[in-house]
């Protein structure tokens, strides 16, 4: 069974629980049967709850992985660094093409690549 049908399937359950809580033929039905029924149905409806954010997380996680495969990196602390140092880079690019040409600017603009490179290095002055 996949997880489409588990999904389906537990839906269905408690659907068709709901119904039986509703459908009172000649002889009522029992309470009990009734509270059964929708315990039922309530269970199922959990139950496909969690089956669809399981199957989020398995997208999620899928989605990652193909993302982190795309880079020639060895680990996930090593993506996380060059997509920091990129974000970094980009800044930079971005900041050198300011049209602000107050004094702070200019004081700024040269010191870009020092402060991108103490960022990458992750150094910080307190």
């Amino acid at each position: 069974m996949t997880l489409d049908e588990a999904i389906l399937h537990a839906r269905e359950v408690a659907e068709r629980n709901r119904r039986a809580m509703s459908f009172e033929p000649e002889n009522n039905i029992d309470d009990d049967i009734k509270v059964n029924c929708l315990n039922c149905a309530t269970q199922h409806e959990q139950l496909a709850e969690w089956l669809e954010e399981l199957k989020f997380l398995r997208q999620w996680k899928s989605d990652i992985m193909d993302e982190f495969c795309k880079y020639d990196v060895s680990s996930f602390e090593e993506l996380v660094t060059n997509t920091r140092n990129k974000a970094i880079d980009d800044f930079v690019t971005k900041y050198k093409f300011c049209d602000n040409r107050s004094i702070q600017c200019r004081k700024a603009l040269n010191c870009a690549d020092c402060i991108a490179e103490q960022l990458k290095a992750g150094i910080t002055n307190d």
